[in-house]
């Protein structure tokens, strides 16, 4: 992860508005990692238009508005983009409990900034790879002897435990 701007109020307020002047109504920045590093992939604009209806010339002057778009910042100036994907890092290192995305198996997530109500939602996938091994014991001609459970014989699958968080029984 690299050093980011901190998403305090204030550069988030600059953020909301420079979205209002060029009538953006959401933000989408992905992101990914593993094996210790991680990284903002893309930051996208999403105007919600209908493309099927929309002519292309409507979302191509809106992708230009976005791509142009500067947001000053005391004596720095970034583009919109830069300056988003600096408060997503800001949010992915500086937010308690953010699950471990980009260590070993990684993981992967979005955040979407939305103008209409100023909120900003994060959503972190975290990968996990799990074996669930059986052991078996053969005689010399292939023949099963026997098969050897489950190292623990009470170990529940992850849709027993998904089950018993919501209160089912398995």
């Amino acid at each position: 992860m690299s050093d980011s701007m901190p998403a305090n109020p204030l550069t988030v307020q600059l953020l909301w508005d420079a979205m209002r002047a060029i009538d953006l109504p959401a933000l989408i920045v992905t992101f990914s990692g593993g094996c210790d590093e991680g990284a903002v992939d893309d930051v996208s604009a999403e105007f919600g238009f209908d493309y099927k209806a929309e002519p292309d010339s409507c979302y191509a002057r809106a992708d230009a508005r976005f791509d142009t778009c500067k947001v000053t910042l005391g004596d720095n100036s970034l583009l919109l983009a830069d300056y988003v994907k600096e408060i997503a890092e800001g949010l992915l290192t500086d937010t308690d409990d953010v699950p471990d995305w980009y260590n070993n198996d990684g993981g992967n997530g979005t955040i979407t900034f939305t103008l209409d109500g100023e909120a900003i939602e994060m959503e972190v996938n975290v990968r996990i790879v799990e074996f669930d091994t059986t052991r078996f014991q053969f005689d010399s001609a292939g023949k099963t002897l026997s098969r050897v459970p489950k190292a623990n014989p009470n170990a529940k699958t992850p849709a027993q435990m998904l089950l018993q968080l919501m209160g089912l029984k398995p």
